[in-house]
């Protein structure tokens, strides 16, 4: 059964680092869309991250592996799709200044 997939966040000094767990193949983080931009990491398995550039109809995508980088820029929608069970990929940016971590990620 497709899950969303499990989220814990932490701020540690002015870095904001949130890990999302795909327990299985096909859970997935929902398209959402963030004003500032972001590094997502894959520390374990692989993930489709899908991506619509601003003004565009067209939806792109890229697979991310165990040790790659991809950087999300600002105001682009993205969605990610675990394609191994037990992915781990971790999303950092600068903590916002006067937001909670709440506030932060939307």
């Amino acid at each position: 059964m497709v899950a969303a997939a499990k989220t814990k966040t932490q701020v540690v000094g002015d870095v904001c680092i949130r890990e999302m767990h795909f327990e299985s193949i096909g859970d997935n983080v929902p398209g959402h869309v963030h004003d500032f931009a972001h590094a997502m990491i894959c520390i374990k398995g692989s993930a489709t991250v899908r991506y619509r550039l601003p003004m565009e109809e067209i939806l792109d995508e890229k697979i991310i592996k165990v040790g790659d980088y991809f950087n999300m820029e600002a105001r682009i929608e993205h969605d990610l799709i675990a394609l191994e069970n037990d992915t781990l990929i971790v999303c950092v940016h600068p903590e916002r200044p006067g937001k909670t971590w709440l506030e932060a990620i939307r």
